[in-house]
């Protein structure tokens, strides 16, 4: 769960040429506002396709960042000129759209607990109430969201010679909802300095160019855990496609794979799933996968959330060229007492799915 300790709405007038920098805080003791930050920040932690990074030496925004952490400088201050480099990049660019920026520091307590007890919460609001009372340190983070305006027709109620009456108005200043994904942002941990961010790529000044790692933060930028997943399971398919094995098998095998490494709390390491997906059916296969997991420009190790590993490998789904779609858990693909696959001599696919106890129309 999340502690909001301190946010902030900058605004970017980029059509017209302004940058509104807030000079207070936004009011948390607003509920629905709280809620809006929380859930906001909430969702980019989780988002699986977060690229991860490292400050570049001489970085001015790890310099300035540690000493806002250090105490330094505050976070109006920080905030602030944050802000206005963000703007003076963007405005630099060919998307001219307004936005808004949200700057949040936040801790992030990983459990809901108070008090050493679980917290009970039967809505959303409960729990929100709850964040403040953690006995968790957590782990505090610092957020930069960027926030695309677009607009929306609302009701609004008017007066015309005495009488009032109902109309429908257009917004240009609505922000997205938080249930909506964001696809600039940027998650920095004030122990490591850890960077996790998502961009889009933009033309700056004539050149594609990637504006937060490139010319915000100054950072190296590492594959995702949903890239890494995605690429050693379309590589296993290729190799399994090669050897003779079945495909639909050996992606499984990977999937169930990262969700074992994940439930120990272990990295995953890209080089290592042909063993685990070939070794015992094909030596020859899990050499081929190795060496070519060696080309790709994949980390070589990556850590992946056990919620994020079930989000991407939990399951598995296949769909056949008769049209018939299966999704089956990805660790069943290991265990032949549940679903097996089979070739006929003439190339014909025969799937097993055994000691079903009953079936549901879904």
């Amino acid at each position: 769960m999340l502690r909001i300790n301190h946010a902030v709405l900058h605004g970017f007038e980029l059509e017209i040429g302004e940058c509104d920098i807030s000079q207070c805080e936004i009011d948390l003791g607003v509920k629905q506002t709280k809620s809006y930050v929380t859930r906001s920040v909430r969702r980019i932690l989780s988002n699986a396709e977060s690229k991860h990074g490292q400050f570049a030496a001489g970085s001015t925004f790890k310099d300035e960042l540690m000493r806002y952490f250090a105490g330094q400088r505050s976070f109006l201050d920080v905030s602030a000129d944050i802000a206005l480099s963000l703007y003076d990049a963007l405005r630099k660019s060919e998307d001219l759209d307004s936005c808004d920026l949200l700057v949040v520091d936040f801790i992030d307590t990983g459990d809901m607990k108070t008090n050493g007890q679980p917290v009970k919460a039967t809505n959303a609001s409960d729990v929100h109430e709850a964040t403040d009372t953690y006995d968790s340190e957590g782990t505090r983070g610092f957020a930069l969201l960027l926030l695309p305006r677009k607009q929306a027709f609302v009701h609004d109620v008017r007066s015309r010679d005495g009488q009032a009456y109902n109309d429908i108005v257009r917004h240009d200043s609505t922000l997205p909802n938080p249930s909506q994904k964001i696809d600039t942002y940027v998650v920095i941990k004030s122990t490591t300095l850890d960077i996790d961010f998502h961009d889009v790529e933009r033309i700056v000044m004539g050149k594609k160019a990637y504006i937060i790692p490139e010319l915000l933060l100054k950072c190296s930028s590492v594959a995702s855990s949903k890239e890494v997943v995605d690429t050693v399971t379309k590589l296993v398919e290729d190799v399994a496609q090669e050897y003779g094995l079945e495909p639909a098998v050996a992606a499984a095998k990977a999937k169930s794979y990262v969700i074992d490494r994940a439930r120990a709390a272990c990295d995953v390491t890209p080089a290592e799933v042909g063993k685990a997906v070939f070794a015992e059916s094909s030596p020859d296969a899990a050499e081929q996968y190795e060496r070519e997991a060696t080309s790709e420009s994949l980390p070589e190790r990556v850590s992946v959330a056990k919620s994020t590993a079930q989000r991407l490998a939990k399951n598995h789904r296949i769909r056949t060229d008769t049209g018939i779609e299966i999704t089956f858990p990805s660790e069943y693909a290991s265990s032949p007492e549940y679903i097996s696959f089979e070739r006929a001599n003439d190339g014909k696919i025969f799937i097993e799915i055994k000691n079903i106890g009953s079936i549901e129309n879904r």
